[in-house]
C-alpha cells in the first residue's frame, strides 16, 4: 500500500507534535527536580517543596541498602510507632539550632 506524499507529511507532523509534547513534559519534570535539589542545597534541607526533601548519603553507615553518594528522596509523613516495620527506611537527623 503506497502512501501519497500529502499523507506522509501529515503523519510526520503528527509524530513531531507528539515528540514535542513528550520533550516538553520531560523538560518540565527535570526543571522541577533540579529546582528542588538546588533549593534544598541552598537552604540546608530546611525547606521542603510539597513535603519532599532530597538527601545525599555521605557515609557507609546505611549499607547495604544505600551506598555512599546515593541520593535519597524523602517524602515527609507522620508515622505512628505501630506503622513501623522491618525494611522501612527511617532517617533521623539533628536540626542545627
Amino acid at each position: 500500500m503506497r502512501v501519497n506524499r500529502r499523507e506522509r507529511v501529515r503523519l510526520e507532523k503528527k509524530k513531531n507534535k507528539w515528540m514535542i509534547a513528550v520533550q516538553t513534559i520531560l523538560t518540565v519534570f527535570m526543571f522541577i527536580f533540579l529546582l528542588t535539589v538546588i533549593l534544598q542545597r541552598i537552604s540546608n534541607n530546611r525547606v521542603s517543596i510539597g513535603g519532599i526533601r532530597v538527601f545525599t548519603v555521605l557515609s557507609e553507615s546505611m549499607k547495604p541498602v544505600y551506598n555512599v553518594w546515593d541520593i535519597v528522596i524523602d517524602c515527609l509523613k507522620i508515622v505512628v510507632p505501630a506503622g513501623v516495620s522491618v525494611g522501612l527506611g527511617i532517617f533521623a537527623y539533628h536540626k542545627n539550632q
